[in-house]
């Protein structure tokens, strides 16, 4: 359905909105000046008023402006009609227009998740594409005080916590590349929003979608809300709005006491894995613990997984306070908690480990790789998404050798008793074997892992530096016994072990 108005404009009226909106802007610091931006327009009213305020805008702030419309693949002719509208509304006003066509029926059954969940994720996909292509700072969408409300009692309904109470945030991270996600609009109420389009003539369209009670979100919007307000309390959108202002306030107050907690109990924190001390994460109650893994899991993935709860986190807890010293979880979102001795390490790329067989048993990593000697070599085995390893060899003269201790990075062998064997790098497999420096003989290499208290994550991360297929050093750990320099020693073999993260 198209609305079109054609009353006169009521200008004091009108420009007061604008004035409210641009003053909101400059307090909140929403937007600065000369930026780049991406804007979602559904083609409803409160995308369009959003275009309109947003268009002035940049005129006071010489704003950058893109109009993104995503087309669901839902509604036939009419959602194409949607995109050509707001194609149109962008043009006239001289701004770029993109547009995408995808399917969330198709996308919802592959992924298993509501319609509903399947559009709000393709939607934020294409709007944080879009911006990172465009070189563009933020999305702004139309969200306003009501779709507030609404979100504020769906979290209600589903048991949420402080977080899902306080609803949607002015301004938040999208996705993992630095873009932010403004909703200018959450102050302003969807009347106040459908007035100022009357008063200012801007037509726009209504998703048929939003009067089908089918879905969870209409339902809240066309029944029980006017339920609520009749029965029990006319004012109960305001007052529900006024409650998640109080609580998000709250919130970053606890916001900022796991964020010490995190930092307290961090041990080591990459792209793809995050390791914490258990004493010190969980000194303080599980509550601020709770907090505290969710700001890693923002790290690791750019937020927590919607359908990972507070059972979860109390599963991890559970794991944490087992007597047992290893054990892991397998958590929404392939993510995996693993607890190995005092360590708890949450990573989302669980392939690390050796994978298991159909019977259950663990199959061997067959990926090892020939190194130059000299020469500088890139593991890509070893690398992954944000780190390289690189394992660099020289021969150096005996006299050039610094005496030790040397760096755990960085070892001199024999290479009088190296020099006739191929020298290669791989995984730890099902069997190896271990002569570590200073001991009686070798020892299974698992026995000596587990001895130096390496984390389970890390043994299978290990990188091993072979003669043949005995082991010389395990990077970063020790060198094999028989292999270390003596007084017969003329010339050595540098191994010089180094990862970068990007």
């Amino acid at each position: 359905m198209l609305f079109l108005f054609s009353r006169g404009m009521i200008k004091g009226e009108v420009a007061e909105v604008y004035r409210e909106f641009k003053s909101l802007v400059e307090k909140k610091k929403l937007f600065r000046e000369g930026e780049k931006l991406v804007l979602g327009v559904s083609g409803g009213a409160d995308s369009l008023a959003l275009l309109e305020l947003m268009w002035r805008l940049s005129q006071d702030l010489s704003l950058d402006l893109y109009v993104a419309h995503l087309n669901h693949g839902i509604r036939g002719p009419e959602a194409c009609r949607d995109a050509n509208f707001v194609q149109e509304v962008a043009e006239k006003k001289g701004l770029p227009f993109f547009l995408q066509e995808v399917s969330v029926p198709a996308y919802s059954e592959k992924e298993g998740l509501s319609v509903e969940d399947a559009a709000r994720k393709l939607r934020y996909s294409f709007l944080e594409e879009k911006a990172w292509q465009l070189g563009a700072t933020k999305v702004a969408v139309g969200h306003h005080r009501d779709d507030q409300v609404e979100t504020i009692l769906l979290n209600l309904l589903r048991g949420a916590g402080l977080d899902g109470l306080s609803g949607m945030e002015e301004i938040r991270p999208l996705g993992q590349r630095g873009l932010l996600l403004v909703r200018p609009l959450l102050s302003f109420s969807r009347q106040q929003i459908e007035d100022f389009c009357r008063r200012e003539r801007i037509s726009y369209v209504t998703d048929s979608t939003n009067l089908d009670p089918s879905y969870a979100r209409n339902k809240v919007r066309l029944k029980l809300l006017p339920w609520l307000e009749k029965e029990f309390n006319p004012k109960i959108r305001e007052n529900l709005a006024g409650m998640g202002d109080l609580l998000r306030q709250e919130r970053e107050v606890l916001e900022e006491m796991a964020g010490k907690v995190y930092q307290e109990s961090l041990f080591e924190g990459k792209p793809d894995l995050l390791s914490f001390h258990i004493d010190r994460l969980f000194q303080r109650g599980e509550l601020l613990a709770f907090r505290a893994l969710r700001q890693g899991l923002r790290f690791l993935r750019g937020g927590v997984p919607r359908n990972m709860g507070q059972l979860h986190f109390q599963s991890i807890s559970r794991l944490c306070q087992s007597p047992f010293p290893h054990g892991e979880l397998h958590l929404p979102g392939g993510l995996l908690a693993r607890r190995s001795y005092k360590l708890l390490l949450l990573t989302g790329a669980a392939g690390r480990a050796p994978r298991k067989g159909p019977e259950g048993e663990e199959k061997e990593l067959e990926l090892e790789q020939e190194l130059k000697v000299p020469g500088d070599n890139y593991l890509p085995f070893a690398s992954g998404k944000g780190r390289k390893v690189w394992l660099k060899t020289e021969l150096v003269d005996i006299f050039s050798v610094p005496p030790p201790p040397h760096q755990r990075r960085e070892v001199f062998l024999d290479w009088d008793k190296l020099k006739e064997k191929p020298l290669k790098a791989r995984f730890r497999r099902r069997g190896d074997r271990f002569y570590p420096l200073n001991s009686p003989g070798s020892t299974k290499l698992k026995d000596f892992l587990i001895n130096r208290k390496v984390p389970l994550a890390e043994r299978d991360r290990l990188v091993l530096v072979l003669a043949g297929e005995e082991i010389i050093w395990a990077a970063g750990l020790e060198i094999a016994h028989p292999y270390r320099l003596t007084s017969g020693t003329r010339r050595a073999l540098r191994l010089l072990y180094h990862i970068s993260e990007e």
